[in-house]
């Protein structure tokens, strides 16, 4: 199964002509999860080579506007693109974020009267007091929603912190298991973990020969985990005949605005030493310069005096 990410933008802050606001696609087959929604993330969309349409889900690791806020028109523009058939709900998309992105969402798609052709659902993450400083944490006003849902919205739930594994539980379905984790920042942030679940091992195809079952429904069947009986009435198990299992693949979104300060503050201190070594250069070329000229100076008197030497030779 192909799983390949995507970076839309790594930008800090604002979104620039060359490189977008924060913005991570995985994509595997048949959908795109979105991690973080910066401003500009449609446009970034449009110059890759993946499918919005394809976007199932979407995480928001903090409410710093770099982040989320291309987060309402992203959904407006796949509504658009959405073709309704009669009174068929369009797609779904799953929103996971910390708490205040529910209220955030819903408001500015009922100021804006967005009225969608595909139906969402908020998953709020619930902060500890420990993630950020006191002024990071929302005022409860903030955080809290109506009891009214914009027309196309689902009800979410409120995800808690297993205090077990020290993760939030997100996803479980029969491919990928996602859990988020807590980070520090100036408001509550999370990172996600994406784990793939362990894939069956390949079919021993020579010892299904040997046991007379040729290629075909069985194969499925067995690389399914399924058991099977044989004609000679052996019950057949998948154990059997399937190597070991394949370790599933895992990825980590962390702190992408973590890594750009690091990755800027290593930019500046190479600047630093370049201009450094440019000054260093000038002031070396000075005394160069004289310890150059010295050295030409003993050199000529001493080809003066070897000429002298060897004129008294031959005389």
């Amino acid at each position: 199964m192909s799983m390949d990410i995507t970076f839309l933008g790594t930008g800090s802050a604002y979104p620039s002509p060359h490189r977008g606001a924060s913005a991570l696609v995985l994509r595997t087959e048949g959908e795109c999860w979105l991690f973080d929604c910066g401003e500009g993330t449609q446009t970034q969309l449009m110059k890759s080579a993946i499918r919005a349409s394809k976007i199932t889900k979407v995480f928001i690791s903090h409410l710093h506007g770099d982040h989320f806020f291309g987060l309402p028109g992203l959904l407006c523009t796949l509504s658009l693109s959405c073709s309704p058939h009669g009174d068929q709900e369009g797609p779904h998309i799953e929103v996971y974020g910390p708490q205040g992105l529910r209220n955030f969402l819903r408001v500015a798609l009922q100021i804006s009267r967005s009225d969608l052709l595909l139906t969402y659902a908020v998953h709020e993450l619930e902060p500890s007091r420990e993630q950020s400083p006191c002024t990071g944490h929302l005022d409860p006003a903030l955080t809290t929603s109506s009891p009214q849902l914009h027309p196309q919205e689902r009800p979410g739930r409120t995800v808690h912190l297993d205090p077990d594994s020290d993760c939030y539980s997100l996803v479980h379905d029969q491919r990928f298991v996602v859990q988020a984790f807590q980070l520090y920042h100036r408001v509550p942030s999370f990172g996600f973990a994406v784990q793939e679940r362990e894939r069956p091992g390949r079919l021993k195809v020579e010892l299904l020969k040997e046991l007379g079952v040729n290629p075909g429904p069985l194969y499925g069947r067995l690389k399914n985990g399924q058991s099977v009986t044989l004609d000679s009435g052996r019950l057949l198990r998948p154990e059997e005949v399937l190597e070991p299992a394949v370790r599933g693949r895992k990825r980590i979104n962390r702190r992408w605005h973590q890594k750009r300060i690091i990755r800027r503050w290593h930019q500046k201190r190479i600047i630093r030493r370049w201009h450094q070594k440019r000054i260093n250069r000038r002031w070396a070329s000075e005394e160069d310069k004289q310890e150059v000229a010295s050295e030409e100076d003993k050199q000529e008197v001493a080809s003066e005096e070897d000429k002298q030497e060897v004129t008294i030779r031959r005389g």
